[in-house]
Order: structure tokens, then sequence, then C-alpha cells
């Protein structure tokens, strides 16, 4: 259907023959390729075969020859010591047993070699097991300082954030003494401006004092308590502001200079007129001149 004809390749969409020849040239070659890989092993196969048995001939025809000449040089021997007499065979037995006692005594130093060497050996192996479980200790060793590294690493990384956090915290806390520091230098300037109202205050009232009636010393009463209030004001939020300071930086406080509170007390001590005393009986206003 389309859905067959859609999964086609769009080169061979119409030649279905084209597919089935390339299909059976692919067989074919991949027919070819496996009979030469079969006549390949076969040949190995043959090869392996050949080489076996030409060294199974080659053995049996070494030890075949080897037996030969055992017997060529055994036969003169035992011909003399049969055929000699038994003097001949006394100094045969005699000859043979110095041979057979050399032998024994290499054979003595062979087995003693032998068995140092297992000594050695049991020794070796012995090192070996015991430099093995040191090798597990300090390999374990190894892992517990692993882990004891990755957890200070982390409790560094944990202190640097923390360390990070307190500087973060302490630059905060100096942009805010210095916003407290400016808002006290507006203060003392507020101060010294009530301190210089205080005093022009002070003059007019000198001079409506000797110039003026009461009604006059009324208006002026009501510009001192206003004037008194303006101070008192003042002197409420400069206390607030140091109580500010102290409340978030403790001990900061006295790297502010001291001029706050020698302004407040200068400008409180200011705020009484030099000289005089005045007695508010209700709304009356009296000044008497000391002396």
């Amino acid at each position: 259907g389309k859905g067959l004809a859609d999964r086609q390749p769009r080169g061979l969409s119409g030649a279905p023959g084209m597919m089935e020849m390339a299909h059976a040239g692919l067989l074919e070659h991949v027919k070819d390729q496996n009979y030469g890989l079969r006549l390949r092993c076969l040949r190995q196969m043959r090869g392996a075969v050949l080489i076996g048995a030409m060294r199974c001939s080659f053995g049996a025809w070494s030890g075949l020859s080897a037996r030969r000449r055992l017997l060529r040089e055994v036969i003169p021997f035992c011909k003399q010591t049969l055929l000699g007499g038994a003097r001949e065979l006394l100094k045969t037995c005699l000859c043979g047993w110095h041979r057979i006692i050399e032998v024994l005594l290499d054979d003595k130093h062979l087995r003693n070699e032998l068995e140092s060497h297992r000594d050695g050996r049991g020794r070796l192996i012995q090192q070996h097991q015991e430099l093995e479980a040191e090798l597990a200790t300090e390999q374990s060793r190894t892992q517990e300082l692993h882990v004891k590294y990755q957890e200070l690493t982390s409790h560094c990384r944990a202190l640097e954030g923390q360390l990070r956090q307190s500087q973060d915290g302490a630059a905060e806390l100096e942009r805010q003494l210095a916003a407290q520091a400016q808002r006290t230098q507006t203060l003392e300037l507020h101060a010294q401006q009530a301190e210089e109202e205080a005093r022009e205050l002070r003059e007019a009232l000198h001079l409506a004092e000797q110039a003026a009636e009461r009604p006059k010393g009324a208006k002026l009463e009501v510009l001192l308590r206003q004037r008194d209030e303006r101070i008192g004001a003042l002197e409420v939020e400069l206390v607030k502001a140091r109580a500010t300071i102290d409340s978030m930086v403790p001990g900061v406080a006295g790297a502010i200079p001291l001029a706050v509170d020698v302004a407040a007390a200068s400008a409180v001590r200011r705020s009484e007129p030099t000289g005089w005393s005045w007695n508010l009986p209700g709304t009356e206003l009296a000044g008497e001149r000391k002396k």
C-alpha cells in the first residue's frame, strides 16, 4: 500500500528488481567470504596437524637415536664386566660405588639447596603476606584520610561561606554606620541652626523687651515656647539616633565623636537667655535683669 511505498527509498522506489539484484549480489559476496574463511581455517588446521605429526616423529626418532647411543656405550662395558672375571667385577663395583657416592653427595647437596630454597621461599611468602597485610592497612588508612580530607574540605567551604557572609554583614554595618554618622552630622547642623535661631530669638527678645509692650512680650513668649519645643524634639532625635547606633554595632558608638552630646548640651544651655529669668504666671511675661 501507500505505507510500504512511502517506506521505500526514493532512489529505489520504482525498481524492485534492482533491490532483488542487490540483495542477491550481497548474498553471493557473503558466501564467497565465508568459503574463503573456511578454506583458510582448514589450511591452518592441516598445517597444525602436519606440524604436530612432524614433532612426534622427530621426538620418536630422537629417543631412538639416544637409546642406540646409550646401548653402544653400555654394551662394551657390560662385556668387559661379565667376561673379565671376579677381580674385574669387584673393580667395576668399586668404581661404580665411588661414582654412586659422588652422585649421592651431589644429590644431597641439591636436596640441601632445595630445602634452603623452600625455607627462603616460605620466608618470602610470609614477608609477602605481611606486606600485603600492611598494604591493606595502608589502603584502609588512606581511605579514612580521604574521607577526613573530604570532610575538612566541606568544613572549609562552609567556613569560607560564613566568612563571606560575615564580611558582607560587616560591609553592610559599615554602610549603616556611615549613614548614621551622616545623619548625626545632619542633626548637629540642625542643632547649630537651632542654636543660631535661639540666639537670634534671644537678641530679638532683648530688643523687643526694651521697646515693646506686654502683647508683644506674649508673642515673644510663644516664639520662645516654640523654640523650646523644637530644641526638645531635636534632642529626642539625637538620643534616638545614638540608641540606634548602640543597638546596631555595640562598641562602635565610641568611634563617633562626642560632638553630638556637646552640641546638644550647648544647645540646651544656650536655649536659656543669659542673664534673664522667666516667670510665667498664666500668660504674663516678666523679665528681670539678673545682676
